[in-house]
């Protein structure tokens, strides 16, 4: 293979190459910009959805809570609790009895709610969604029975 001396070939003309440059930099120039405009279309259109979806899950919170049955339903007993009656008499050796929650969180004002929407089948996920977006611990949902926060601490 021969070597081609590179000294021997003369330069591109100043104005051919310019304008090459400027060929390459509008052309990348026309396709960010084309690109962007379809980012903000499409970013648009998923930021237009959740506003529908809030706009929905406002309106099934808004129904939930005015069915006056909310307060009176109560779970069927699990499986569990049908085979296993509870004896509160008996006490195993050595069992710590753990201290009465005066409040559980699931009498708590604040997270009532949640667990109705829940118990009503609204997807947990969902419910949790809502409470950390107001501020309020979604984990809680979880444990129904744990002692509810401070009011001063959601």
């Amino acid at each position: 293979m021969e070597e081609t001396n590179l000294e021997k070939i003369p330069p591109l003309p100043y104005p051919k190459v310019i304008s090459y440059v400027n060929n390459f930099i509008i052309n990348t120039v026309e396709f960010l910009n084309k690109f962007s405009g379809i980012c903000e279309e499409k970013l648009s259109n998923v930021s237009q959805s959740i506003q529908h979806l809030e706009i929905r899950l406002s309106i099934l919170e808004d129904k939930l809570s005015s069915i006056p049955i909310v307060g009176e339903f109560t779970p069927p007993p699990n499986i569990t609790d049908e085979l296993i009656p509870p004896n509160p008499e008996e006490k195993i050796e050595g069992e710590i009895e753990p201290p009465q929650n005066a409040n559980p969180v699931k009498n708590d004002s604040r997270y009532k709610h949640y667990f109705d929407m829940v118990r009503y089948g609204v997807p947990p996920d969902g419910v949790k969604d809502k409470m950390r977006a107001l501020g309020l611990n979604p984990d809680l949902l979880d444990n129904p029975d744990a002692p509810a926060p401070p009011p001063d601490s959601n």
